[in-house]
């Protein structure tokens, strides 16, 4: 990607004048310190060119003549050696110079860079140093977020891979070196598809997790290409109500096994209802509180009377529902007073509410589905123990439409959140050790998690970390509505922007956000203010680029090749997806 230049530069010096001294000096200080380190080594002392400094071009002219008799050269001084000596110390000088020549030429070369990107208002290796984006800082903070890590002796820290202390965003462009973010960082993701969410980020979060890890997808390649690596830290678990995959070994969920606590009757109906919103613009705020209000009742009931899914399902159409309304007059006669002004009504609103309530469920239609979520209470899976061994991995997966399983599958995401939060206040620190990670691929069809644009931010301090995966800042609102949307998108810690990106109105506010530098476009003229990145650069950025704006630092551009064009990754990837085609084979299986 191109980028304005940021200063009309005169040049002073031709371009070939730096290598052609360097080269120069470089003889005349390999052939004078190579004959004063083979004077010094065979006995004779140190000697110099005859004639001081002045004669070098003298020793040059007699080395080149009597290349076999080097010595010859330095007369009338002494010879400082045998051939053999002389050229080798010729030659070991000069290797000592070209390496520290280099050298030098690099950290002018990074100190230039760093000096441009500054100029042209991005983030170069001081911007990293500056705001403890380097590996070097952020293993010092991933040592003291980790309780189980911070009595490590020294020599046992270094030992352990910068993977298990922080995430790796990229190698920043201009910088030579990676930003690393902690993991108490939560991160958005935005690009349409096909800009490589999958194989350019969420394949390298997963496989790096060193804890406790829940992916959410659409397609079988995040799991295929990542399970045999998971399965070598921990247990796998697969929930696909779709059979959207082959893996044999499924996981099955009860929504209403736990719902006898009011409180998670209440979480679980409020992630199934507000997972799929309810398409009416001027009451849907009315009508999505009153579902939740009747599908906790339901979800309760159904615990308390040992209810299955179908049941439910047939109450979330019906007015009368006499069973739900004796066990809340027994127990919950508050609920029962809101199920009562609810269903009681004779207005057309109670009307809706019901059918809107039974609309959540409609997908429950399918046979398929519904034998896939109706699970007794006895068989579904005990998920705090499956979170706190600490690096096992739960893939959840769903197409995202409305007729799929995509609300069942936000509820067990949530209800995962919850537990491992939960969980961390247990711990010392009162943090997950290690920290799990949620990486929510396709986010706003198959995993939105209530309060998420809060969560993001929140979570890292329990040790739980956040990766959201979405396509827009439009897709963002038309899911959480205008406010929503728009703290979706600029409340992340970290927010990751691909190529490609087509609506004008998100790119503009990305280039402002950015913000503006100077460009000396005229010697005669001052300076004059335009943007860092123009939004027409913004989307037209490489395939293997990304633009990173964190906190409060300076926009970063970094570098993200997808798995296929390194090869050790794409080996990795052939060996987890050869691992997964040997398991598919095997007979089906329900953990």
């Amino acid at each position: 990607m191109s980028t304005p230049a940021s200063r009309s530069e005169r040049q002073i010096m031709p371009i070939w004048f730096a290598p052609v001294a360097t080269l120069l000096v470089g003889v005349v200080v390999a052939v004078v310190g190579g004959g004063v380190l083979a004077g010094v080594l065979s006995g004779v002392g140190v000697v110099w060119p005859p004639h001081g400094l002045v004669g070098v071009g003298q020793l040059l002219a007699g080395l080149v003549s009597s290349a076999s008799d080097p010595g010859a050269a330095w007369a009338p001084h002494p010879s400082p050696g045998s051939p053999v000596i002389v050229w080798a110390c010729i030659g070991a000088v000069g290797a000592v110079y070209t390496a520290a020549a280099i050298s030098v030429a690099v950290w002018l070369s990074g100190r230039r860079m760093d000096r441009r990107h500054a100029r042209e208002g991005f983030a170069g290796a001081a911007e990293l140093r500056r705001r403890s984006l380097t590996e070097a800082k952020a293993r010092e903070g991933g040592f003291a977020a980790r309780v189980s890590l911070a009595g490590l002796p020294r020599h046992q820290r270094r030992r352990v891979p910068s993977s298990d202390l922080a995430v790796d965003v990229g190698n920043v462009v201009g910088a030579r070196e990676h930003m690393w973010a902690q993991f108490r960082d939560g991160a958005l993701v935005e690009g349409p598809t096909g800009s490589g969410k999958t194989w350019r980020i969420a394949w390298h979060r997963v496989v790096g997790a060193p804890g406790f890890c829940l992916a959410t997808t659409t397609k079988p390649d995040l799991l295929s290409s990542t399970v045999a690596e998971r399965a070598e830290r921990g247990d796998v678990y697969v929930f696909d109500p779709e059979n959207i995959c082959a893996w044999p070994y499924r996981l099955r969920w009860s929504i209403i096994a736990g719902c006898d606590d009011p409180d998670t009757a209440l979480r679980r109906a409020e992630a199934l209802v507000q997972a799929m919103p309810i398409d009416d613009a001027k009451n849907g705020a009315y009508f999505t509180a009153k579902s939740i209000v009747l599908m906790r009742c339901y979800l309760y009931a159904a615990a308390r009377l040992d209810a299955s899914l179908r049941t439910l399902r047939t109450w979330a159409s019906r007015r009368q529902v006499p069973e739900v309304r004796e066990v809340l007059t027994r127990e919950r006669p508050d609920w029962a007073a809101e199920l009562e002004q609810t269903l009681g009504s004779s207005a057309d609103s109670s009307e809706d509410i019901i059918g809107a309530t039974s609309r959540l469920l409609e997908p429950l239609a399918s046979p398929v589905l519904m034998d896939a979520l109706d699970v007794s209470v006895a068989d579904s899976a005990d998920l705090r123990s499956i979170i706190a061994d600490g690096t096992n991995t739960l893939y959840l997966l769903s197409e995202g439409s409305s007729a799929s399983a995509a609300p069942f599958v936000a509820a067990l995401a949530a209800e995962v959140h919850h537990i491992a939060k939960q969980h961390a206040l247990s711990l010392p620190g009162e943090r997950l050790d290690p920290p799990a990670m949620l990486i929510l691929d396709e986010l706003n069809n198959v995993a939105p998690v209530p309060r998420l644009p809060s969560l993001i931010t929140d979570s890292g301090g329990r040790g739980l970390c956040i990766w959201g995966f979405v396509h827009s800042e439009a897709q963002n609102k038309d899911r959480w509505g205008q406010v929503g949307g728009r703290r979706l998108t600029t409340e992340s810690p970290m927010r990751i922007v691909l190529p490609g990106l087509a609506d004008d109105q998100e790119l503009a506010s990305l280039s402002r956000l950015i913000g503006d530098r100077d460009d000396f476009y005229s010697r005669q003229a001052g300076p004059r203010r335009v943007p860092i990145l123009p939004a027409a650069e913004i989307r037209q950025m490489p395939a293997d680029r990304a633009l990173v704006i964190y906190r409060g630092a300076k926009p970063a551009l970094v570098s993200l090749p997808t798995v296929w064009d390194t090869p050790a990754l794409r080996e990795r990837v052939t060996a987890s997806r050869d691992y997964y085609e040997s398991h598919c084979r095997q007979e089906p299986a329900h953990a």
